[in-house]
């Protein structure tokens, strides 16, 4: 099975497995990414993306995952090896105000948190964490903030140093 197939394998299970868990059944009965067995660098690091570093939750990739972080179709054409595992182990806490989370209090007392799009005058637009896009009133907004901390999460102490490696190998390939 070539890198592509398994590229698309994993992530097909990941809408799956993501619907089953939001509606409430019981996942076990969907394959989970990391319960494939691989034995290249490059496909075990997709099984750390797509399973234990959950990177699709905030990471596109090919038109998988969500729009709230940077997209990483072509990470690996960007960037290298040291820069990526840098990334990961030491998140930069001053990201671009384009992917830190943003959070909106309406005067009813609701909270939503997710990325801004845009505000002007009137009014302020949000894709939120679930992924949908969000326009408010400035007249409803109480409470208008950047959240700290930064949403990408270090990995140092989530991963193993050969997990890290694998998710390395898995980010540089993609071109």
């Amino acid at each position: 099975m070539n890198r592509s197939s398994v590229f698309s394998l994993l992530l097909g299970l990941v809408p799956c497995v993501l619907f089953a868990q939001a509606n409430g059944r019981p996942s076990a009965a969907i394959p989970q990414a990391s319960s494939v067995k691989v034995s290249d660098p490059v496909e075990r690091g997709l099984a750390v993306f797509t399973g234990k570093g959950a990177c699709l939750s905030c990471h596109e990739v090919r038109g998988h995952g969500s729009r709230l972080g940077p997209n990483l179709s072509e990470i690996g054409a960007r960037s290298t090896r040291a820069g990526i595992r840098n990334s990961l182990l030491e998140p930069n806490p001053q990201s671009s105000a384009q992917y830190r989370l943003y959070q909106i209090v309406t005067k009813d007392g609701a909270s939503y948190t997710g990325k801004l799009l845009n505000q002007d005058l009137l009014s302020l637009q949000m894709l939120d964490t679930k992924g949908r896009l969000l326009s408010f009133k400035r007249s409803d907004v109480l409470e208008k903030k950047f959240v700290l901390p930064p949403p990408m999460p270090s990995y140092r102490n989530k991963l193993s140093d050969e997990e890290v490696e694998n998710l390395v190998a898995f980010l540089l390939s993609l071109k």
